[in-house]
């Protein structure tokens, strides 16, 4: 885990005590493999929605997903959350 300030590390430890912290791990994978993981897997997850990813504007989506959760939601949620 990254350097975080004391205020956040009691933040996370009122919430581990209470049993009410997100528990994560750290990745084994870097994140290239995990975003092509990611990508795969919603490539699956729109094929069984049911949408044509032949489709121009829904072909590159899973990318972008796989984009969005490793690059942007993840660490923005981490810097809010434990870089305050």
């Amino acid at each position: 885990m990254s350097k975080i300030s004391l205020d956040a590390l009691n933040v996370r430890n009122a919430l581990i005590e209470k049993g009410i912290e997100t528990p994560m791990i750290d990745p084994t994978q870097a994140k290239n493999e995990r975003r092509e993981s990611i990508a795969k897997h919603m490539h699956e997850v729109m094929k069984l929605i049911g949408l044509d990813l032949r489709d121009d504007s829904l072909e590159e989506t899973p990318n972008r997903l796989a984009k969005m959760f490793i690059d942007e939601i993840l660490v923005e949620w981490i810097m809010r959350i434990f870089q305050r």
